[in-house]
């Protein structure tokens, strides 16, 4: 009876902890949240390794986005499964949990060997569901053939539970999120419309900036974050008087002042939405000079975030490219002679230099 106590309220305190844990980090990147629980829960359980995967409705694949204990190959080999197709896939289908004691001795188990190469040899799989939606599919992995007890499945159904539960508000905190965004990208794009000078200006600076990123080999999350925040670069503006914005003539002193305002303006904007928090320096810093003369902070060099030099450079391609009121568009050769103008100066080197490739190789024009 006492061990039984003891037991429960070590689960307790794990539950407890793996909740909280979530419940504060929520607006994180869905891979970063998963495999900080998948962890703790493949520990707690005595596990040796784990798997979470999700189903893709365009792919109709079940696609591996969290997982521990498991090899290099094994990610890379089996990181997407067709529904019926393996264990998992099995699960998925039949919606219904599935325990294998070994694995060497299943047929249905597919690539065993990548398995045996990290010492998975029995499993415990339950489907994800929410509503009688299904998610995806929780797989927890023990280096020897295992005999589930019912206690155990009954904990491992309650902790699928719990991972679906996290996916679904995951998925309603970015359904919230995305709506904020695309009120604030429609206010844009409104303004866009009305001026003839910003017409289509942050849709192409974030062009821009991808081709960039790709060619420099940013990863999926750093584009991704290019992605949503290069199209807000500029959401600062929004407060900022018509008048200044489109004067024919030189700003003023205080004119000049105001507009060097929108960066630190957009990023508090922007900052609402915490699941942007680590991206918020692409909009206070976009317009930085590695030199140090650049605003809203005058840092320089390393300070100043990658992807803010990125989107620096993007912006003052299509700034450059692009009529205003005070001169006509450059020309492509003009443009490609202020990049190496200004390269070590207003802009990073490195940058610039991926940025030239791109133009002669007819990417950006």
């Amino acid at each position: 009876m006492k061990k039984k106590q003891e037991n429960s309220k070590k689960f307790l305190y794990f539950f407890y902890d793996i909740l909280r844990y979530a419940t504060l980090n929520i607006f994180k990147e869905r891979k970063e949240l998963l495999n900080h629980i998948l962890r703790k829960i493949v520990i707690f359980m005595g596990g040796t390794a784990g798997n979470i995967r999700i189903y893709n409705s365009k792919t109709k694949s079940l696609v591996l986005i969290g997982s521990y204990g498991t090899s290099k190959r094994y990610k890379g080999d089996k990181k997407s499964l067709k529904i019926g197709e393996s264990i998992s896939g099995v699960v998925f289908q039949k919606n219904k949990l599935v325990v294998v004691k070994d694995l060497r001795k299943s047929k249905r188990y597919l690539k065993l060997s990548l398995a045996l190469e990290s010492k998975m040899i029995s499993l415990i799989s339950a489907p994800l569901t929410i509503f009688n939606k299904k998610l995806g599919v929780f797989s927890l992995y023990y280096s020897y053939p295992k005999n589930f007890t019912q206690l155990e499945k009954e904990i491992f159904k309650l902790l699928a539970n719990f991972v679906s539960l996290i996916i679904s508000t995951q998925n309603i905190y970015y359904e919230l999120s995305d709506a904020y965004v695309g009120i604030i990208k429609m206010i844009i794009k409104a303004l866009e419309e009305k001026d003839l000078y910003l017409k289509g200006h942050s849709e192409k600076v974030k062009k821009y900036a991808l081709l960039i990123g790709k060619k420099i080999g940013l990863d999926e999350f750093q584009l991704e974050q290019l992605s949503d925040l290069t199209t807000l670069h500029d959401t600062g503006k929004l407060l900022i008087d018509e008048k200044i914005l489109n004067k024919p003539g030189t700003l003023d002193n205080k004119e000049w002042e105001i507009i060097k305002k929108h960066p630190e303006t957009g990023a508090k904007i922007i900052s609402q939405i915490r699941r942007f928090k680590n991206g918020i320096s692409i909009i206070k810093h976009h317009h930085e000079r590695v030199n140090g003369k650049g605003y809203p902070n005058g840092i320089n060099g390393s300070k100043i975030p990658l992807l803010a030099k990125i989107v620096s450079v993007a912006d003052a391609i299509d700034a450059m490219l692009s009529p205003r009121p005070y001169r006509k568009p450059l020309s492509i050769e003009e443009v490609k002679q202020e990049l190496i103008k200004n390269s070590g100066t207003q802009f990073d080197p490195q940058i610039v230099k991926v940025a030239l490739e791109l133009i002669n190789e007819g990417k950006i024009k």
